[in-house]
């Protein structure tokens, strides 16, 4: 294929940029389809939202079913102008399951129409908003693609689930080159919870099939994993692996450890309604995943509490707006952009009460990898220099300059 002169001169700087591009910072910038600054033409994107709880009684703010239609609808028509191929909820679809004595999902499903209309696939797993062995039922049924079944499993192929009472709940699917694992840990459809927990452990008898899964994703696949609760929680302290960040060491460690050694770099969490980025590592410091908890699509915005284990160096984090992500794969390139909009006038962890006027949507951050490049660290206050990089003969290094932190 002719490649013109605009698109080599891209791929040229970008070859360059990529060693650095992790922990890039930018100030506010206009809205852009993901795909107008892809290199290649055979490159595609897939969006990811989270928590659309709406609270109910009194300060409902007329939201049906405690779902955030509002914020829902208007993200829906975001990731149609971005040409997505289809959309990951990291769970809490409604804030509670029955209002009035009717189950709210299936609010949340029809909210779905405007991206099956436009050919865009939806993918959930549930939160702990919807957590009882009714909505693990009910899930699949409502989202029947989960399971590689009904009309709106579109390009999506190689559906499998750990167990026949996680099926459609923790799932795994194919789109061209790349894998998506999710990953339920509330309780199943039979109302049982691995080894009698209350859901403390649901994801231990889960991590050989994740490491099956991401272990034969392939040559030249990219691998994602996504799940409501995250590996260090920011807000909560409850966590994927169990009610504190030290539940189940050993199981946590070797999810780590398989992520890491099968080229996973990215794993999306949602539960904290905020917009975190942080490199997570196992006990001994030797296997890594960037996190990624995902922004607030609700009326409420959590605020950071203390408390860690030493296990993780934060790289970016925005509060109190709502947001969106889109990971555009460019071959052996992943970039991915997130998009917020402030919350109208009210700034803070207050919460919602009517939603936002309008919104606003500006690219904040945007960070990725390649198969063909490298990652690298760098800490306030230390030097770029250590960063080099080599590719089939071509060698590149930053010759100077210091990472300063700046306020915007």
């Amino acid at each position: 294929m002719e490649m013109n002169r605009r698109k080599f001169l891209q791929i040229g700087g970008a070859s360059l940029a990529g060693l650095a591009l992790s922990g890039l910072d930018l100030q506010w910038l206009p809205y852009k389809p993901a795909l107008a600054t892809a290199l290649s033409e055979d490159a595609w994107c897939f969006g990811v939202m989270a928590d659309t709880q709406w609270q109910t009684g009194g300060n409902s703010g007329g939201e049906p079913a405690s779902c955030a239609v509002t914020i829902i609808d208007t993200l829906n028509q975001q990731f149609i102008q971005h040409q997505c191929a289809f959309v990951i909820q990291v769970g809490d679809l409604a804030d509670v399951e029955t209002v009035n004595g009717v189950r709210t999902m299936p609010t949340r499903e029809a909210h779905c129409q405007s991206l099956y209309d436009a050919n865009i696939g939806f993918f959930p797993v549930r939160g702990n908003h919807e957590a009882s062995d009714v909505a693990a039922n009910e899930l699949p049924v409502l989202f029947p693609q989960t399971s590689g079944e009904g009309l709106y499993v579109f390009r999506a192929t190689n559906f499998t689930s750990p167990m026949e009472k996680l099926k459609g709940l923790s799932y795994s699917f194919d789109w061209e080159n790349v894998r998506c694992v999710m990953i339920d840990q509330f309780t199943r459809k039979d109302n049982t919870n691995y080894n009698n927990s209350n859901n403390d452990d649901n994801v231990v008898d889960q991590i050989g099939w994740v490491d099956q899964m991401v272990a034969s994703s392939g040559d030249g696949r990219h691998a994602f994993v996504f799940a409501h609760k995250n590996l260090i929680g920011q807000n909560h302290k409850d966590i994927l692996f169990g009610a504190n960040l030290t539940s189940n060491a050993a199981a946590r460690d070797a999810f780590l450890k398989s992520l890491d050694t099968n080229g996973v770099h990215y794993c999306f969490g949602g539960h904290d309604h905020m917009h975190h980025r942080s490199v997570v590592t196992d006990t001994n410091r030797q296997y890594t995943v960037d996190q990624i908890i995902c922004s607030s699509n609700s009326y409420k915005f959590y605020t950071p509490q203390t408390g860690d284990d030493g296990r993780e160096i934060p790289v970016a984090q925005e509060l109190y707006t709502v947001g969106y992500y889109i990971v555009t794969v460019d071959g052996p390139r992943v970039t991915v952009d997130f998009y917020s909009s402030s919350k109208d006038a009210v700034y803070g962890p207050a919460d919602l009460i009517t939603p936002p006027p309008a919104f606003q949507f500006y690219l904040r951050e945007r960070f990725g990898y390649s198969f063909n490049g490298d990652q690298y660290i760098v800490k306030r206050g230390e030097a770029y220099t250590s960063i080099r990089g080599e590719y089939q003969g071509t060698s590149a290094q930053i010759l100077s300059g210091r990472y300063r932190h700046r306020l915007s």
